[in-house]
């Protein structure tokens, strides 16, 4: 599998300033993560997934944390049956599984993964904060 395109999303740029000022707009960090079937390239434009075919693991589902040097990670494991044609093209992180439209700070795309009966994918997404030059 490789990363095909990625794209922080405006809305997610928006919110994260929010967070960084306490703005009362925003509800929830980011704890979720989302799968879709859609290999459209990814644009800071677009709000969340774009596959017909989506399915978004929450808090529960997601392991996020600030690991060091800047650098947040989240991880989650996503199942054969969560996607009925089981290809997964597309991946945001969002607030939660209940809340993910206008509220994705990333997307990704990959090269198509195909499960099988019975098996799963792990993704795990890394964000580094970096000064520019």
């Amino acid at each position: 599998m490789a990363e095909v395109d990625s794209a922080m999303l405006n809305d997610g740029l928006e919110n994260v300033a929010r967070i960084l000022c306490d703005d009362t707009v925003v509800v929830a960090t980011y704890d979720g993560m989302g799968v879709g079937e859609d290999a459209t390239g990814a644009a800071s434009s677009q709000h969340d997934l774009i596959g017909a075919e989506t399915h978004y693991n929450g808090a529960g589902d997601v392991t996020n944390a600030y690991e060091a040097s800047y650098k947040a990670t989240w991880v989650s494991t996503f199942l054969y049956a969560d996607l009925a044609t089981h290809v997964f093209e597309e991946l945001v992180i969002c607030e939660s599984a209940a809340n993910h439209l206008n509220k994705c700070l990333c997307r990704f795309t990959y090269d198509a993964i195909t499960l099988g009966v019975g098996e799963t994918i792990s993704f795990t997404v890394k964000c580094t904060m970096s000064q520019g030059a």
